[in-house]
């Protein structure tokens, strides 16, 4: 559904269970670095859009389930790589972009370098990037590392639903329920961070998981990818907030679970 807001769509995914359906959901998707999305559709598990950016139209294919890890590990959109690039002596590519990107949209573009992560690892290392003009990037790579991604950056977040208490099928009406923490699982993460605001949309609290460690002698060039959970501390009423997770990075996260822990006031 492409709404009356030029750059943003929303996506409805489900899974179903013979005939129950078990999840669903709507995901937003704002594309800061085009200025318009013309239309779209999705085909064999792929999201197809008709994006102008500047004075020209392109087509981008999104896999909404993708099998190649290359999508996983770098999370840009309008991607090219360095494909047609010419380089100099000094490891300097120019490379001509397929769109014309305006001025105050190249703040959200980046390179990042692809070199081949080991498992368990992902893409990391952000490279200069020179504009020559709305179609033409420099980007300075280094020595024997000639290969790169060039997109913008994009924000995933997920709103957590209000907490409701059930006991024997039933919900319970609380005076007041106290969010204590927050326990998120994830898999195959970099970082993310969680957003606490209150009802006007005014930001309460901020925290932030990174699993990046201080021990690689590399970690300006690659990423970890990181499973397990990691506790964030609410201590905000559950009527007065609401909790959002969100990945601004170009590095990826996925969340796989999240439980509160909280306290109930019943009289």
């Amino acid at each position: 559904m492409i709404t009356t807001n030029d750059t943003t769509i929303f996506v409805y995914r489900w899974f179903n269970q013979g005939e129950n359906r078990l999840q669903s959901s709507w995901n937003k998707w704002t594309f800061n670095g085009a200025d318009k999305v013309v239309t779209g559709a999705v085909n064999d598990g792929n999201l197809y859009l008709l994006i102008q950016i500047g004075s020209k139209l392109v087509t981008e294919r999104f896999p909404l389930d993708p099998a190649d890890p290359k999508f996983r590990d770098i999370r840009l959109d309008h991607r090219v790589d360095q494909t047609g690039a010419t380089f100099n002596s000094s490891h300097l590519a120019t490379l001509d972009l397929p769109y014309t990107v305006p001025s105050d949209l190249r703040g959200d573009y980046v390179a990042i370098e692809d070199d081949e992560p080991s498992d368990g690892e992902v893409r990391g290392r952000k490279l200069k990037v020179a504009w020559v003009d709305g179609n033409t990037i420099r980007v300075q790579c280094r020595a024997g590392h000639h290969k790169f991604y060039f997109g913008a950056k994009n924000t995933a977040a997920m709103r957590l639903s209000p907490l409701y208490i059930q006991q024997d099928g039933q919900t319970l009406l609380p005076d007041h329920i106290l969010i204590k923490k927050l326990r998120v699982s994830h898999a195959e993460t970099s970082e993310y961070k969680v957003q606490v605001k209150n009802p006007r949309g005014e930001l309460l609290s901020e925290f932030r998981y990174d699993g990046r460690k201080a021990i690689s002698a590399d970690i300006n060039n690659r990423q970890p990818k990181q499973y397990g959970e990691a506790d964030f501390p609410i201590h905000q009423r559950a009527e007065e907030c609401t909790i959002t997770l969100v990945n601004d990075t170009v590095y990826p996260s996925r969340w796989v679970q999240a439980a509160y822990h909280y306290e109930a006031t019943l009289r």
